[in-house]
């Protein structure tokens, strides 16, 4: 009943706080002075099924390998696909491990727009109701530990990959529709050495709960930057979003040139 979950949350609860503590680094590393930054991570869930359940995610380098595998009648607007529990096991693993406050209930949206990674037109998300919100990950900068704010986090279901070349766009539907964890923080870094030790406990927290390998050479972490510039007491520069940065040091060259550019 709602007293033996209470009391397996709970628990759930203080066996992750021994993991974070077992899994957060000390980082020693000189403070470079930036903006005002948030950023938002995607990561890809280690799973061998899609967000919907029936398809398979095993990671093939074959380009569209697994597009046949795909079930095109559960894309169609008003068909009901089934949820993976396993993509709901995991995300409630990280969220408790995050402190955050899990919504009671589980509500997906149908996010409409229109690009060429996304043949059926939408994505599955969950843009009104998160799965978890209000929580935080504790990172160590030298003898200190700073609470950096989770404010969202959400499943969703990732689109095919694309790759420019000279010839144009190449897509490779394969992790279309693998299930993904956004994570969005509040705007707090001021530092760029702060968002990297962030990414760096994020990705031994990921590895370590078994939620995700969590490589961001392979897309299996992504990061979006949301960045602006206070310069003075009355005048910030607009808030710029940099997209999909695929290494820490893709992250750290985003930062620097932004800051550098005022």
């Amino acid at each position: 009943g709602a007293v033996a979950t209470t009391f397996l949350v709970a628990e759930l609860r203080q066996e992750m706080r021994v993991i974070l503590s077992t899994v957060l680094k000390r980082e020693n590393s000189p403070a470079t002075a930036v903006g005002q930054s948030g950023i938002l991570v995607k990561l890809g869930i280690s799973q061998y099924y899609k967000i919907k359940r029936g398809r398979s995610t095993v990671n093939d380098e074959v380009i569209n390998k697994l597009v046949k595998q795909l079930n095109r009648g559960k894309s169609y607007l008003g068909v009901l696909p089934i949820i993976n529990p396993e993509v709901i096991q995991l995300g409630l693993r990280l969220a408790t491990a995050l402190e955050m406050k899990i919504s009671p209930t589980i509500f997906f949206d149908r996010k409409i727009y229109n690009y060429f990674d996304l043949p059926k037109g939408y994505q599955i998300t969950q843009q009104e109701l998160p799965f978890a919100t209000l929580g935080y990950l504790p990172v160590i900068k030298g003898n200190k530990v700073e609470k950096i704010p989770i404010e969202v986090l959400q499943l969703e279901e990732d689109t095919a990959k694309s790759t420019y070349n000279e010839e144009g766009v190449r897509l490779d539907f394969n992790r279309a529709g693998n299930p993904l964890i956004e994570l969005v923080t509040a705007p707090v870094f001021q530092q760029v050495e702060t968002v990297l030790i962030f990414i760096k406990q994020l990705q031994n927290l990921l590895r370590y709960l078994d939620i995700s390998e969590a490589k961001m050479e392979r897309g299996q972490l992504r990061v979006d930057l949301n960045f602006s510039l206070q310069l003075g007491k009355n005048y910030s520069t607009p808030r710029y979003e940099i997209k999909n940065l695929n290494s820490l040091a893709n992250v750290e060259k985003a930062i620097k040139y932004e800051t550098n550019k005022h």
